[in-house]
């Protein structure tokens, strides 16, 4: 399947047949997998320990992803309107690599602007497009930067395979680890993730107030 070829490091193996179709894994309501992922200045970030402080969005990117690309200027700015929040970008397998098929067609997919790298078959390469991307918009204000794993022998995309096969997909994260919301498409509902996180951080006011 591609979930295995994408946890052997076998990325070269997506074809026709075997290619990733759109699907979101992790849902409202489920407890989110724990998780330990390096930023672009190797230094570790885990989950649960981000959720001590606060609620955590979780959102999936790559360089060659123009969904995400158009949607990081907004992405910023939520970050910088809810400091309630931790903004969390989880940069993980392209999905228009340059010459390389896409993992969600099995074949090559490029667009106009954004494919211009092909598809790391090693984590520094990996760890090199996630800092071209914090490079070409002049960093990603308040959001960290992870980037999902990539080794010769796996484990390999892990977010990619427990989160979602998607590519720009969003988790809204709540201090108890429960999704409180999720959606496909990070880019294409930020008013609904607005709506969700203006929901949890009232009710966590409203209970500080309370206390």
């Amino acid at each position: 399947s591609f979930l295995q070829i994408a946890s052997t490091g076998q990325l070269k193996d997506f074809n026709r047949e075997n290619h990733a179709n759109l699907d979101v894994f992790l849902h409202a309501g489920d407890k989110a997998p724990d998780f330990t992922l390096l930023d672009i200045h190797n230094k570790p970030h885990t989950l649960s320990t981000l959720l001590q402080e606060k609620p955590v969005l979780v959102q999936f990117g790559s360089y060659t992803c123009n969904v995400f690309e158009g949607a990081v200027e907004q992405s910023k700015q939520m970050a910088e309107t809810y400091p309630q929040v931790t903004f969390v970008v989880v940069y993980n397998i392209e999905a228009h690599p340059r010459t390389d098929v896409s993992p969600y067609k099995g074949i090559p997919w490029e667009n106009s602007k954004y494919s211009i790298y092909r598809q790391p078959m090693m984590y520094t390469d990996r760890v090199r497009l996630a800092r071209a991307t914090y490079d070409y918009w002049q960093g990603l204000g308040d959001q960290l930067i992870l980037v999902d794993e990539l080794t010769p022998h796996g484990p390999n995309n892990p977010m990619w395979c427990t989160y979602g096969n998607v590519p720009n997909g969003g988790w809204l994260i709540g201090q108890d680890g429960i999704v409180a919301y999720e959606e496909q498409w990070f880019a294409h509902n930020i008013a609904g993730f607005r709506t969700a996180i203006e929901k949890m951080i009232g009710a966590d006011n409203t209970t500080l107030s309370a206390v």
